[in-house]
């Protein structure tokens, strides 16, 4: 592999910098610094040389040296897909756990693993909501169990700029309490007793009201006036209460449970074809169709020192070549830095993309694609479709078709 991986770089490294400190042990062809997509560098970074003997060479040379006052990890890269690569776990890496939470993508197999833990849960905060309703009844006149529920209380429901202690109350503010409570006791009942409908149905109360249900429990009158309170409580702190959470508080405490309707869920509108990321399943098959239609291949990010000889020696191995085509720059007089690979076979170039697509070739990443039919030359095309020329190659044409005449004008003939 002569491609190495450099870790922990300075934050404010540059490639001219990247690439002069790494040229002292062979001939650079790639530098690459990796940034997320906001531009922030990632503090690592590829260096790719023309053989692998350069690659191991730097790789043994600059391991655990200093650049600046970091100290960089030198590697030999590794080709993607290769078993060998640890488990990915940047929260920059798409498919990660910590992608998918900063993201807010959900994982369908985490969420089918959630589902019955969650239920699980439900049911036992039910379980612990109900015995503490047992718990509750009879006691709240206690002082003693009142001071252990201001202590066992969690610390967000406890106010820090009030007195915490309930149980030093004077008796006075206790009485005032229970007169509140039972003037609105008192009030709801004679509203409830109101709004009653014949035969015993009372109408559904919107879930904001205050009022209770019309029809009361007959154990109502024998209730103390916080458990009465507790009873009549309709907004709630917690929004994570559930149904089954509700039935069986309301249950305990002898009141009957209303069925709760079920929230309208906003309409999702479906993601759009240019929003969905397309399978790379079906892109390679396509690519694979089309190739052994052709037999042609598009190979591009090529060095600019590559030859015509060095892609012929790596892509012999998989066929015959019938012929290689590297671009040459009008003002450069360099290699484009792409190529056309022609097989004479086209399942020799379907072996060949699928073993070089994405591998390291003189140092650089190869993006091995497939390539379109060759274009025919022009005097085929003329003749086969009729094409018609400009108006410069129809003179030239006329006057190659009157060459053989021997009536001519004059060269000094003026008009």
């Amino acid at each position: 592999m002569s491609r190495i991986i450099v870790k922990n770089l300075p934050r404010h490294f540059t490639e001219q910098r990247f690439r002069s400190h790494f040229a002292s042990k062979g001939e650079v062809t790639d530098v690459k610094l990796i940034y997320t997509k906001a531009g922030k560098f990632r503090r690592f970074g590829y260096i790719g040389y023309r053989t692998d003997e350069d690659a191991e060479a730097a790789q043994a040379y600059f391991n655990g040296t200093f650049i600046d006052t970091s100290r960089v990890e030198v590697e030999i890269a590794k080709p993607q897909g290769d078993a060998s690569l640890p488990r990915a776990w940047s929260v920059y890496t798409e498919g990660t756990s910590l992608y998918n939470k900063t993201h807010e993508i959900k994982d369908a197999k985490k969420a089918a693993h959630d589902k019955p833990q969650q239920q699980q849960q439900r049911t036992t905060q039910t379980a612990i909501r109900t015995l503490y309703n047992e718990l509750l009844r009879g006691k709240q006149d206690d002082p003693r169990f009142k001071e252990f529920l201001q202590i066992m209380a969690p610390r967000a429901k406890n106010r820090t700029w009030t007195n915490d202690d309930y149980s030093s109350w004077h008796t006075d503010e206790l009485a005032a309490i229970n007169g509140a409570v039972a003037a609105r006791r008192e009030q709801i009942e004679s509203t409830a007793a109101d709004s009653k409908t014949d035969a015993g149905e009372v109408e559904e109360e919107d879930a904001n009201a205050e009022a209770p249900p019309a029809e009361q429990p007959a154990s109502s009158a024998a209730l103390s006036d916080m458990e009465w309170l507790r009873m009549h409580m309709s907004a709630k702190i917690d929004d994570g209460d559930d149904a089954d959470g509700d039935a069986a508080a309301a249950a305990t405490a002898g009141k009957p449970v209303a069925e709760k309707a079920a929230p309208e869920k906003a309409a999702v509108a479906p993601p759009s074809k240019a929003d969905q990321k397309p399978d790379p399943a079906e892109a390679v098959a396509a690519a694979i169709a089309q190739i052994e239609e052709t037999g042609r291949l598009f190979v591009r990010n090529l060095p600019y020192m590559a030859t015509e000889d060095d892609l012929r020696s790596a892509f012999e191995k998989f066929g015959p070549l019938s012929e290689v085509h590297m671009p040459i720059s009008k003002d450069t007089k360099r290699p484009k830095g792409f190529a056309y690979i022609l097989f004479l076979m086209p399942e020799h170039a379907v072996k060949a993309y699928r073993a070089l697509d994405n591998k390291v070739f003189l140092g650089r990443l190869l993006h091995v694609l497939p390539g379109k039919e060759k274009p025919q030359p022009r005097e085929q095309a003329d003749a086969h479709d009729g094409f018609k020329s400009g108006v410069k190659k129809e003179r030239d044409a006329q006057k190659k078709a009157l060459a053989g005449d021997s009536f001519n004008w004059n060269s000094l003939y003026m008009s």
